[in-house]
């Protein structure tokens, strides 16, 4: 039987694939529809997923719940209704990344739900019962699931936050090992190193190279790892995981431990990308993250690595999806001219992710060009002052320091003046070091402006967690309150952030918080670290009393509080 395309011409989701995942997805939601769905049928307009209903949709196609970490990164990155819950949008989002890049794993999934390569339905109707007997099982197992899981819970979090976002989503519910256990990208190249010219035996699993291939694979690929840290700067890489080989019996397998071959590789990447120029001025460089999925055993693998844009913002511009969807797709494409050509045995990390600074730096020129053509132009983020010497030493030295205020060049001539932003005194905790700013704002316009003033500053974009902010503005003259915030890596912080600001009672104003990670898990005392960073900045900033107020034991300014607009 010739399979099915799963992806059109234009690299989207074929429209018989997404008509198997409304069936697939319309098993699993709620609220369910009134009979089994047909292909060609719709799940119900307001269906979504749970965390109980992934488990439920996770055990059937790989025999296990979802891993809490990968809910996480479904909620922040995948379409979800207000509630949190995955909707149908999000559950066809997340198959595209997955299908695109590793289109098995997709069949695989497919098969377990009960369809064949054609995309058919193999048994009529058995997979339906088996299903509305798996969601009965399932509610009937809630209690002692929750009891399993919340044993785990806290360790699952901490893991998972105390890292930089997940490189790409992973539908499978594949055990992965995290980076600290593991080791960081110096020790990695050690193990490939020891790998390569010894004779320890190598991954048997499935359809695998020769274990001679794969030695040569891993010394290239220690190679390569080494080349790109002397290219971009040695903390310019980060092992996000390891995962476990994408063979039939993954899903039942652990991953515990060091590299081992076989094992899927996760790293991010921090580097920049070259503003356009512009006649008398020296902006600078632009920081931006990526992230490279590398399969196992490559540069051996048939399959290419999967880059993806972990920025929200390149400069003052933010992210779309036009771009997401470029870098996503940088090995895979249709023409030379659209990304980088990948031949097996030969590696290609760096020419993918030299290709991808070119394209994010067109579109940037592009998006600049656009706002002058239409008057609207606004310059790169503005030349800023170093932090104070004591903020600024503290991610490299570790050491706490004194509170410190970044000015801006307001030059009215030349741009809007920009928020004036202060930096509170780092906090060390473990080796864990946190920073806290706070910039007065009047306009949701100014939160990407910025953000992308504070990330220009190489220490803060190389951070573990750069930027986890929340913001709160009524614009003059509105009636509307806008606000947002973003976690930036570090799960449900930037919730919490957005939780003090309306605990505070302030409006107009936006607050980050720094951290790097000193490689010791802190646990919820993270948490607490985090609010107080912000606290320290947003009393330094004058928006509310505190020992860092300069105004300290008299009333914060009105500007920032509630009730005291003009």
């Amino acid at each position: 039987m010739t399979r099915a395309e799963l992806l059109d011409d234009s690299e989207d989701l074929a429209q018989s694939l997404v008509d198997v995942l409304a069936v697939i997805f319309s098993r699993f939601c709620a609220p369910a529809p009134a009979q089994p769905l047909r292909l060609g049928d719709q799940p119900p307009a307001d269906g979504a997923l749970d965390s109980e209903a992934l488990d439920r949709w996770a055990t059937a196609t790989n025999g296990q719940p979802l891993p809490e970490d990968q809910k996480e990164e479904i909620t922040e990155f995948l379409d979800c209704d207000d509630e949190g819950r995955l909707t149908f949008k999000g559950f066809v989002e997340m198959y595209h990344l997955q299908t695109t890049a590793e289109p098995d794993e997709t069949w695989r999934d497919l098969k377990a739900h009960g369809f064949g390569e054609d995309l058919k339905p193999l048994a009529n109707g058995k997979k339906d019962e088996d299903t509305a007997d798996a969601r009965k099982e399932g509610e009937g197992k809630k209690d002692e699931s929750k009891k399993d899981e919340s044993k785990k819970e806290e360790g699952n979090k901490e893991k998972a936050s105390d890292e930089p976002a997940m490189a790409s989503l992973s539908l499978s519910s594949r055990p992965t090992t995290p980076a600290d256990e593991a080791g960081d990208v110096s020790s990695l190249i050690a193990q490939l190193e020891k790998f390569a010219s010894s004779d320890a035996a190598a991954s048997d699993a499935g359809d695998e190279p020769p274990a001679e291939e794969q030695r040569e694979a891993a010394q290239q690929l220690a190679d390569e790892v080494a080349a790109l840290q002397s290219i971009y700067g040695d903390d310019s890489l980060h092992l996000l995981s390891f995962a476990s080989s994408a063979g039939p019996s993954s899903a039942a397998s652990t991953s515990a431990g060091p590299w081992r071959p076989g094992q899927r590789l996760r790293f991010a990447i921090s580097t920049t990308v070259e503003p356009p120029a512009r006649a008398g001025v020296e902006d600078e460089s632009i920081p931006i993250r990526l992230s490279a999925t590398l399969p196992a055993h490559y540069p051996a693998s048939a399959s290419p690595p999967q880059l993806q844009l972990l920025s929200r913002y390149v400069g003052d511009e933010s992210v779309d999806h036009t771009l997401f969807g470029q870098v996503l797709k940088a090995y895979l494409h249709s023409s030379p001219a659209d990304g980088v050509a990948f031949t097996r045995g030969e590696v290609a990390l760096f020419e993918g992710t030299e290709w991808v600074r070119e394209r994010i730096a067109a579109w940037y020129a592009a998006r600049v060009a656009e706002r002058t053509a239409n008057g609207r132009a606004s310059a790169p983020a503005p030349a800023r002052q170093e932090l104070s010497q004591a903020s600024t030493s503290i991610a490299q030295d570790a050491q706490p320091s004194q509170p410190g205020t970044t000015t801006f060049d307001d030059d009215a001539s030349s741009r809007q003046p920009l928020p004036k932003i202060f930096s509170a005194p780092a906090l060390t905790e473990r080796k864990s070091v946190f920073v806290g700013h706070a910039a007065r704002i009047t306009s949701p316009d100014e939160v990407p402006r910025v953000l992308a003033s504070l990330l220009a500053d190489r220490k803060v974009a190389r951070a573990t967690h750069p930027a986890i902010h929340a913001w709160v503005c009524r614009p003059e003259g509105a009636a509307a309150l806008h606000r947002d915030c973003d976690d930036d890596g570090e799960s449900a912080a930037g919730g919490r952030l957005a939780h003090l600001l309306d605990v505070l009672g302030v409006e107009n104003v936006l607050v980050v918080v720094t951290r790097w990670y000193g490689g010791i898990h802190l646990g919820a005392d993270r948490f607490k670290l985090i609010n107080r960073a912000a606290r320290d900045a947003l009393e330094l900033a004058s928006v509310v009393d505190g020992p860092l107020n300069p105004e300290h034991g008299v009333a914060a300014k009105g500007a920032g509080k509630k009730g005291a607009r003009k």
